[in-house]
């Protein structure tokens, strides 16, 4: 990650965590990467703040731990499931318990990870002007793995590099699809082209 561990102890303490789960093959930690990654494609450069970026990523979801199994094995509870909205609160809270001290920034990007440029989003409703750049970043990424990795019957057919490469086109292209949030700021969507193009010259 070639973070100075000097800037601060946020910092110090992302490294330390990304150098643990980077040896594991786990979604968040891919959701956390390209995040990160595409962060520093739309200009942010700032230590801090793309150490809160990984930190979000990686505990987003912790509020997963305290709902009922059913509203995370069946996607039609999520997002409508008024309990399943709360998670990103629950994952505040439980992050209030582990002890140390975590920045406004973090827990905002964690607050926000679900809400909508429309705002159709959750918990808030927010809309686009009232949302952080950072936290449409780490929503969009993991629109795009949760989509990769999914298993419906629009995209049986086609193995993750495949569901990935069209996710990244849906979302550009702003294209209705299930499971798959397009609402997101235009400048965002737009720096998707060169990742776009990227992964085409790839095949």
């Amino acid at each position: 990650m070639c973070f100075d561990l000097s800037i601060s102890q946020n910092v110090s303490d992302c490294t330390v965590l990304v150098d643990r789960m980077f040896e594991k093959d786990l979604l968040p930690v891919k959701v956390a990467v390209f995040s990160y990654f595409f962060a520093k494609r739309n200009g942010i450069s700032d230590p801090e703040i793309l150490a809160d970026i990984i930190m979000a990523s990686l505990f987003k979801d912790f509020g997963h731990a305290m709902l009922a199994r059913e509203l995370l094995v069946d996607e039609k509870y999520m997002g409508e499931d008024s309990d399943y909205a709360k998670h990103p609160m629950m994952s505040i809270f439980l992050l209030s318990k582990v002890g140390g001290e975590f920045t406004k920034n973090l827990k905002r990007y964690i607050l926000e990870h679900h809400e909508q440029a429309d705002g159709s989003g959750f918990p808030r409703e927010k809309r686009e002007l009232q949302i952080s750049m950072v936290s449409f970043i780490i929503n969009l990424s993991e629109q795009i793995f949760h989509y990769s990795y999914s298993n419906r019957e629009s995209n049986s057919n086609q193995n993750t590099t495949e569901k990935f490469k069209e996710a990244l086109k849906r979302i550009r292209s702003k294209t209705k699809t299930e499971g798959l949030n397009i609402s997101f700021p235009d400048s965002l969507i737009e720096s998707l082209s060169g990742i776009i193009k990227h992964s085409d010259e790839e095949v």
